[in-house]
This record gives structure tokens, C-alpha cells and sequence, in this order.
């Protein structure tokens, strides 16, 4: 039998077996202190956003914004350097080549 149709056959029978479970029995009562909660008030987006106030931005603030933008800016190119040297990919690709 072909690997694929064995794995098939093995995830249909999984399948039937866990369509035979029976399911746990569910209260048909809700507890005394949850009946008496009541759903929460819906609150439109416009009252929500316009709680938010705007940006700072000050003469204090931007010089920090600045230098964390370029540290965060050198790290990135340090991520993105190469993480094999020329030399060891050198020595590495003639190793493979052999």
C-alpha cells in the first residue's frame, strides 16, 4: 500500500471513531448568579476613538524618537547581515562540489 493512501485511510478512520464519542452532558440550568447578568452595553466607535488624545510630540521628545529609530535602524542591518562569512562559504561550497 502507498504511503499516502495508508495516511489517508489512518485519517478517515481516526475521523469515524471520533464521530462515534458521545458528547458530555450539558446542565440545562445556568447557575443562579449568572442568570441574573445582563449583557454589556455596546458603545459606538466614534465615543471610543475620540477618548484617545492626540500624539505628543514636543522639542523633548523628538531627539528620543530620532536616536531609538536609528538604533532600532542598526540593528535591523545588523540582523540582515550575512550570517556565514566569504571565507567559510567558500570552504563550504567547494566541500560540497567534491
Amino acid at each position: 500500500m502507498r504511503p499516502r493512501l495508508s495516511a489517508a485511510l489512518a485519517a478517515l478512520a481516526l475521523a469515524l471513531f471520533a464521530g462515534c464519542t458521545e458528547l458530555p452532558a450539558l446542565p440545562d440550568e445556568i447557575s443562579d448568579n449568572r442568570a441574573d447578568l445582563s449583557y454589556l452595553e455596546l458603545v459606538p466607535a466614534g465615543e471610543i476613538t475620540g477618548q484617545v488624545p492626540p500624539p505628543r510630540s514636543d522639542e523633548r521628545t523628538a531627539p528620543e524618537l530620532q536616536s531609538r529609530a536609528d538604533r532600532l535602524r542598526a540593528r535591523a542591518a545588523r540582523l540582515d547581515a550575512p550570517v556565514i562569512d566569504a571565507e567559510t562559504q567558500a570552504r563550504m561550497q567547494t566541500g560540497v562540489t567534491r
